[in-house]
């Protein structure tokens, strides 16, 4: 059995800083057959010490075919060595300073980012070389329309919203060119465009429904949307339907919901913050969550002082459960085991949902604190239960907003 298994169980190996390496070094060097079964490696940061270390290993190392940088600090004679290393197929960067002007084909910028389409890029060369750019940032999209160039292995679009209206006259053209586009999204973090009424194709009947409903477009704003590609020919006769919304609610979250549902029926991730004074009993909630059907992903900012369960407080036996209590302030762990509750009690409701992602601040006297974090929910074996498990990284002073932040 544990020959069967150990080849799955040690296929990705994450590694934090150089020490990292050294260790993973080691352990390459006593155990050829651990070294045979890595075909993933994720470094999160690299030196020269390190960098030297990994081309020593990459020989030992046959199935390795993918491998990220988060941060690389080496000069470019690691990047010679894997674009010569015949099994890795796949090299994941986060930025372009340290490739150097030979072959890129192997490369994949995870993110990139344009100030402006028709703009010439600071990476067009390694990219005229072959290197691929899954996830695109793009601010003034209303430049769209005048034309796009293709990048290969683009997968997410990401489009930072101002104060003019876009048009989406480029859409089929850009998805024509990039077959692997699964995901666009349109930001709106200023509230500079949908807040002023602006539109898109996507949500033009929901604005229209909202603005017949007395007052209703005043007390909640539309931050984010996401449209998904439609996979399979026979789900829809569009090519793109809305998958992921974020609002910013300050009340009648009983009223936009039901809305939201009837014109986004295959919205799975749904994004909610808190503002105001509004709060709402967590069964009814849930309720208002049990009209999404596909809803995997639930976000939630700002909910703890907008959800209750009336006179009942059962949110403070889940203590217990809150993980690294001695680096967390009390009221962050009140916080962590009252959302760590509210999310069990959705997860039991919601057989759908798969994981969510909270965001919560506080202040106390002159002390301000953070905590964030994704959960995860997985079912328990031979029973109909389901467990929420993670944690909230909780810490000192406000954070700026989180890349990962759905």
């Amino acid at each position: 059995m544990r020959r069967i298994c150990l080849p799955f169980l040690l296929a990705f190996v994450r590694i934090e800083f150089d020490s990292g390496i050294t260790c993973f070094r080691d352990q390459c060097l006593a155990n050829p057959r651990f070294a045979e079964s890595i075909k993933a490696l994720h470094i999160s940061s690299i030196h020269l010490k390190g960098s030297d270390i990994l081309r020593q290993l990459l020989p030992r190392l046959p199935r390795l075919s993918w491998i990220h940088f988060e941060s690389f600090q080496s000069d470019v004679s690691l990047f010679i060595a894997l674009h010569c290393q015949v099994n890795v197929k796949t090299v994941v960067i986060e930025s372009v300073h340290h490739l150097t002007s030979s072959d890129a084909s192997k490369v994949l910028l995870h993110r990139g980012e344009i100030y402006h389409p028709h703009k010439k890029l600071l990476w067009e060369s390694h990219l005229s070389r072959g290197m691929q750019v899954a996830q695109l940032t793009i601010h003034q999209p209303h430049f769209l329309h005048e034309g796009f160039r293709r990048f290969s292995g683009l997968r997410e679009l990401d489009l930072i919203m101002g104060r003019r209206p876009v048009t989406l006259s480029w859409l089929p053209e850009i998805t024509s060119a990039h077959p692997q586009l699964q995901k666009i999204t349109f930001q709106d973090r200023f509230k500079h465009y949908f807040s002023r009424k602006l539109t898109l194709p996507f949500i033009s009947d929901f604005v229209d429904r909202v603005c017949r409903e007395d007052g209703l477009s005043d007390v909640f704003d539309l931050t984010r949307l996401v449209v998904s590609r439609n996979t399979l020919p026979k789900q829809s006769s569009e090519q793109w339907h809305v998958s992921g919304l974020k609002i910013v609610v300050r009340s009648a979250l009983d009223r936009i919901l039901p809305i939201i549902n009837s014109s986004f029926p295959n919205v799975s991730v749904l994004s909610l913050e808190f503002q105001a004074q509004a709060t709402y009993h967590i069964d009814n909630f849930i309720n208002m969550l049990l009209r999404f059907p596909s809803l995997k992903i639930v976000g939630l900012r700002h909910a703890f002082n907008h959800l209750h369960y009336g006179c009942r407080k059962p949110r403070t036996h889940q203590r217990v459960m809150v993980i690294n209590q001695s680096k967390k302030t009390p009221a962050a762990i009140m916080v962590e085991a009252g959302m760590f509750w509210y999310m069990t009690c959705i997860a039991q409701a919601i057989s759908s949902v798969e994981a969510f992602f909270v965001h919560e601040e506080g202040m106390i006297g002159c002390d301000d604190w953070t905590a964030v974090g994704w959960y995860t929910v997985q079912n328990v074996p031979e029973s109909r239960a389901r467990c929420v498990i993670g944690e909230l990284d909780s810490r000192k002073g406000f954070y700026k907003r989180c890349q990962c932040e759905i």
